[in-house]
């Protein structure tokens, strides 16, 4: 049976933490609510472009889609992706 895929749109980061090998993610939905969300590394590099990637989206205040499913999840910059894609900023 596929696992069911589950995606809330238009969270910012307001918080990000490190400790060892995992990153702690608190989010604010549009709605006002919050949340958290955490992801472990094993590749100190990958942590670091992760943690990187995090924190610019955070002080930027981006808006997110948090895409999850069992065990595994995502947040993900659907604009610059659309952005990318169609080969033109203001596109969108």
């Amino acid at each position: 049976m596929p696992q069911r895929v589950r995606l809330h749109q238009d969270v910012t980061i307001v918080d990000v933490s490190h400790r060892r090998a995992e990153l702690a993610v608190e989010v604010a939905t549009s709605t006002g609510g919050r949340g958290r969300i955490s992801f472990e590394h094993d590749d100190q590099g990958a942590m670091s472009d992760h943690l990187t990637a995090l924190r610019r989206w955070m002080h930027l205040g981006t808006p997110l889609t948090y895409v999850w499913s069992d065990g595994s999840g995502a947040l993900i910059d659907d604009r610059a992706r659309f952005e990318h894609a169609f080969g033109e900023a203001g596109y969108l």
